[in-house]
């Protein structure tokens, strides 16, 4: 899955022996990209990203596929959505959602979610820096950071090295918490190496083995959501 202006598509990438990357939008929400042989998928995606007003224009997918009016997903889960009208709440079941609110009103059904969404990943993350935060003491970092969870259309997370600050995107909260985690530790890791070098990625992979595999998800490369 890949979330562009705000709304999310499924995405198939294609390479063949063409010199040119050709984009399509195909049964309303999937993006179909064909492309040369050597082009990667952060190409793509920058690619994507740039015709996010040619996509936004002649897509007809009008909301978020993680959230219909029948099901919702919640940690990579698939659970039945209960909308009904009363005061604001939202309650998570073995195998459904169920989110009250004035007139069961959709929109605010949403912005309820989120919230409890935000709620819930600052929770894991408390329990990830148990995990993760103590490895950057042996890089010279001693701090702990502060969290901050909101809704990001074109971004997982950022780390602002100068405010000691990370902010993670709400929409982590619909994949598998594997993508919470490496997202976490991506951030997480820019206080000691600023930048995507080499010796970030070796630092990263070394601790994070399974790094890869979150990553494929989150670009909609795998088949797990």
């Amino acid at each position: 899955m890949i979330n562009v202006g705000g709304q999310w598509y499924k995405l198939k990438i294609e390479h063949k022996a063409i010199k040119n990357i050709y984009l399509r939008i195909i049964s309303g929400n999937t993006l179909f990209v064909t492309c040369p042989l050597e082009i990667d998928d952060a190409k793509v995606i920058a690619f994507i990203r740039d015709k996010e007003k040619w996509i936004s224009k002649h897509s007809k997918a009008n909301r978020p596929m993680f959230i219909t009016p029948e099901n919702i997903f919640l940690w990579g889960r698939s659970y039945r959505l209960k909308l009904h009208s009363g005061s604001n709440k939202v309650v998570i079941a073995d195998d459904h959602v169920a989110i009250s609110c004035q007139d069961a009103d959709e929109e605010k059904a949403r912005q309820l979610f989120y919230q409890k969404a935000n709620k819930l990943i600052l929770e894991a993350i408390n329990k990830y820096e148990a995990l993760w935060l103590p490895k950057l003491k042996d890089y010279g970092y001693f701090q702990t950071p502060e969290y901050k969870v909101k809704p990001m259309k074109s971004r997982w997370g950022v780390c602002y090295t100068r405010k000691n600050q990370i902010i993670l995107s709400s929409y982590l909260i619909h994949f598998p918490p594997i993508c919470l985690e490496s997202v976490y530790w991506h951030e997480l890791l820019h206080f000691i190496v600023p930048n995507h070098s080499k010796r970030f990625n070796e630092v990263l992979r070394y601790h994070m083995p399974d790094y890869d595999k979150a990553h494929r998800i989150l670009s909609g490369r795998s088949q797990n959501v």
